[in-house]
Protein backbone atom coordinates (compact mmCIF):
# COMPACT_ATOMS: atom_id res chain seq x y z
CA UNK A 1 0.00 0.00 0.00
CA UNK A 2 1.57 3.41 -0.93
CA UNK A 3 0.39 6.60 1.26
CA UNK A 4 -0.85 9.30 -0.53
CA UNK A 5 -1.96 12.95 0.66
CA UNK A 6 -4.32 15.35 -0.68
CA UNK A 7 -2.53 18.31 -1.55
CA UNK A 8 -5.01 20.05 -3.53
CA UNK A 9 -8.56 21.55 -2.90
CA UNK A 10 -10.47 21.24 -0.15
CA UNK A 11 -11.88 17.17 -1.23
CA UNK A 12 -11.35 14.61 -3.82
CA UNK A 13 -14.54 11.73 -4.22
CA UNK A 14 -13.43 9.15 -6.95
CA UNK A 15 -11.46 6.03 -6.59
CA UNK A 16 -10.50 6.98 -2.66
CA UNK A 17 -12.30 9.95 -0.56
CA UNK A 18 -10.20 12.59 1.21
CA UNK A 19 -10.77 16.12 2.54
CA UNK A 20 -8.80 18.75 4.28
CA UNK A 21 -9.39 16.95 7.44
CA UNK A 22 -8.16 13.70 6.75
CA UNK A 23 -6.41 14.07 3.52
CA UNK A 24 -4.43 10.78 3.99
CA UNK A 25 -4.93 7.99 1.76
CA UNK A 26 -3.13 4.25 1.65
CA UNK A 27 -3.94 2.95 -1.81
CA UNK A 28 -2.29 0.25 -3.88
CA UNK A 29 0.33 0.40 -6.95
CA UNK A 30 -1.94 0.41 -9.18
CA UNK A 31 -4.15 3.05 -7.94
CA UNK A 32 -1.17 5.49 -7.26
CA UNK A 33 -0.47 6.37 -10.97
CA UNK A 34 -3.61 7.71 -11.85
CA UNK A 35 -4.31 9.01 -8.16
CA UNK A 36 -1.00 11.12 -8.16
CA UNK A 37 -1.42 12.38 -12.11
CA UNK A 38 -4.73 14.07 -11.54
CA UNK A 39 -2.87 16.42 -9.25
CA UNK A 40 -4.75 16.35 -6.02
CA UNK A 41 -2.29 13.68 -4.06
CA UNK A 42 1.19 13.63 -3.93
CA UNK A 43 3.26 10.82 -2.72
CA UNK A 44 4.22 10.59 1.05
CA UNK A 45 5.51 6.99 1.48
CA UNK A 46 5.51 3.32 1.09
CA UNK A 47 3.92 0.69 3.42
CA UNK A 48 6.82 0.07 5.73
CA UNK A 49 6.35 4.22 6.20
CA UNK A 50 3.15 3.38 6.69
CA UNK A 51 3.61 1.42 9.49
CA UNK A 52 6.03 3.43 11.62
CA UNK A 53 3.64 6.57 10.89
CA UNK A 54 0.74 4.84 12.52
CA UNK A 55 3.23 3.19 15.06
CA UNK A 56 4.34 7.24 16.21
CA UNK A 57 0.89 8.76 15.62
CA UNK A 58 -1.50 6.15 17.06
CA UNK A 59 -3.88 6.74 14.48
CA UNK A 60 -5.23 5.70 11.05
CA UNK A 61 -5.88 7.11 7.86
CA UNK A 62 -9.04 6.05 5.92
CA UNK A 63 -8.13 3.59 3.06
CA UNK A 64 -10.61 2.67 0.74
CA UNK A 65 -11.27 -0.43 2.29
CA UNK A 66 -12.39 1.85 5.42
CA UNK A 67 -14.55 4.38 3.80
CA UNK A 68 -16.17 1.44 2.00
CA UNK A 69 -16.32 -1.20 3.92
CA UNK A 70 -14.33 -3.71 1.76
CA UNK A 71 -12.04 -3.41 -1.62
CA UNK A 72 -14.38 -1.06 -4.25
CA UNK A 73 -15.49 -3.01 -7.20
CA UNK A 74 -13.82 -3.25 -10.69
CA UNK A 75 -15.22 -0.34 -12.11
CA UNK A 76 -14.45 1.91 -9.32
CA UNK A 77 -10.68 1.10 -9.68
CA UNK A 78 -10.47 3.17 -12.85
CA UNK A 79 -12.15 6.09 -10.69
CA UNK A 80 -15.55 8.13 -11.34
CA UNK A 81 -14.76 9.59 -14.98
CA UNK A 82 -17.28 12.11 -14.62
CA UNK A 83 -14.97 13.58 -11.55
CA UNK A 84 -12.20 13.12 -13.28
CA UNK A 85 -13.33 16.17 -15.94
CA UNK A 86 -15.07 18.20 -13.40
CA UNK A 87 -11.08 18.14 -11.68
CA UNK A 88 -9.42 19.81 -15.34
CA UNK A 89 -12.77 22.52 -15.41
CA UNK A 90 -12.07 25.76 -14.48
CA UNK A 91 -14.62 28.29 -12.64
CA UNK A 92 -17.09 29.36 -15.19
CA UNK A 93 -16.99 25.46 -16.46
CA UNK A 94 -18.05 24.30 -13.53
CA UNK A 95 -20.53 26.87 -12.67
CA UNK A 96 -22.29 26.12 -16.46
CA UNK A 97 -22.33 22.45 -15.28
CA UNK A 98 -23.69 23.03 -11.97
CA UNK A 99 -26.57 25.03 -14.03
CA UNK A 100 -26.90 22.44 -17.05
CA UNK A 101 -27.73 19.87 -13.85
CA UNK A 102 -29.69 21.98 -11.65
CA UNK A 103 -27.12 22.10 -8.65
CA UNK A 104 -27.54 24.72 -6.17
CA UNK A 105 -24.17 26.13 -6.17
CA UNK A 106 -25.78 29.68 -3.66
CA UNK A 107 -22.50 30.88 -1.37
CA UNK A 108 -19.68 29.30 -3.52
CA UNK A 109 -17.19 31.71 -4.06
CA UNK A 110 -14.01 29.74 -4.85
CA UNK A 111 -13.64 26.84 -7.56
CA UNK A 112 -13.26 24.08 -4.79
CA UNK A 113 -16.21 25.23 -2.83
CA UNK A 114 -18.50 24.74 -6.47
CA UNK A 115 -16.40 22.02 -7.28
CA UNK A 116 -17.80 20.05 -3.61
CA UNK A 117 -21.39 21.08 -4.21
CA UNK A 118 -21.42 19.10 -6.91
CA UNK A 119 -19.38 16.06 -6.04
CA UNK A 120 -21.67 15.93 -2.98
CA UNK A 121 -24.93 16.24 -5.73
CA UNK A 122 -23.40 13.24 -7.59
CA UNK A 123 -22.94 11.51 -4.27
CA UNK A 124 -26.72 11.93 -3.40
CA UNK A 125 -27.72 10.71 -6.74
CA UNK A 126 -25.72 7.68 -6.79
CA UNK A 127 -26.80 6.92 -3.23
CA UNK A 128 -30.59 7.56 -4.43
CA UNK A 129 -29.56 4.86 -8.08
CA UNK A 130 -28.38 2.69 -5.24
CA UNK A 131 -31.87 3.00 -2.88
CA UNK A 132 -33.61 2.30 -6.20
CA UNK A 133 -32.38 -0.71 -6.96
CA UNK A 134 -32.44 -2.53 -3.83
CA UNK A 135 -35.87 -1.65 -3.68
Amino acid sequence: MIHLRLCKGLSYLGTVRATKAEPDVYVSEEKVKDLVDSGYFEMVSSEADKEQTLTDNDEKSESVEDIFGEEPEEDENKGNPELMELQKKNKSELIEYADKKGIDITGCKTKDDIYQKIVEAIARAEAARAALREG
